[in-house]
This record gives C-alpha cells, structure tokens and sequence, in this order.
C-alpha cells in the first residue's frame, strides 16, 4: 500500500507533536506500506523552521525527507493538469489540489491529512487523522 501524507503529516511525525503524534504513528501502524510525499510538502514544512532560523528542525525536516520516505513526488506536467481539475471540480486551494493530484498520479492507495474538507475528494481515499 502507498501512503501518501499531507503535510501536515509530515509536520505531526517530524515535530512529535504530542497532540497528533500518537494517532498518526497508529494509523500508518495501522495502514502499513510505504510512505510518499512531495517536494511541495518538504517546501511547506520547511516554511517555518527557515522563518525562525532552527537549523535543528530544518535537519530533521530533511533527514525525514531524505530517509524515511519511499519517494518524494516532483511535479510534472500530469501533477498540474490532474490539481486543475482538483481545483476545478472540488474548489479545493491550489496546495490540496496538488497533493491530491500528486497522490493520485503516482499511484497512492490511501491520502492522510488532517483536513476534514479534503475527505470531498473522490480519487483516492481521504483519511482523516
């Protein structure tokens, strides 16, 4: 199984955030499989660390990135064809188009997130943690 996660994901595993950490570790415990993401999740986790200069966390963003995923989704053209009929047909942020397209596109069986609104989504099943 092909576990692509959402950045805030990404965010919860990396930072160990006591609030979201245990029930993500049980679903993907649960889901089993291999874990992607994408380059614009490692752009949008990096964000904050940059803005508030923890070379430490950027490390572990990284190390994450580098280490514990299967891959890590570029986005070619078929990405962006596929996140403007996301973004079309469910008005979902430009952002969520393009993780859903990124997910669908390189053949994910499962999307985790922590939005409620993205579970709209028909293309790949939407768990919410």
């Amino acid at each position: 199984m092909r576990v692509y996660l959402d950045t805030a994901i990404v965010i919860y595993i990396v930072e160990q955030n006591p609030a979201f950490s245990p029930a993500v570790t049980a679903k993907l415990t649960a889901l089993g499989g291999t874990l992607v993401s994408s380059e614009l999740a490692r752009m949008e986790a990096l964000i904050v660390p940059i803005r508030i200069g923890n070379t430490g966390l950027i490390q572990d963003f990284e190390g994450f990135f580098l280490n514990t995923l299967a891959e890590l989704i570029e986005f070619p053209r078929p990405i962006f064809d596929t996140a403007a009929r996301i973004r079309a047909t469910f008005k979902f942020k430009t952002p969520d188009a393009l993780h859903l397209a990124a997910a669908v596109e390189s053949g994910c069986d499962v999307f985790l997130t922590n939005d409620h609104q993205l579970t709209k989504f028909t293309g790949i099943p939407v768990e919410v943690v």
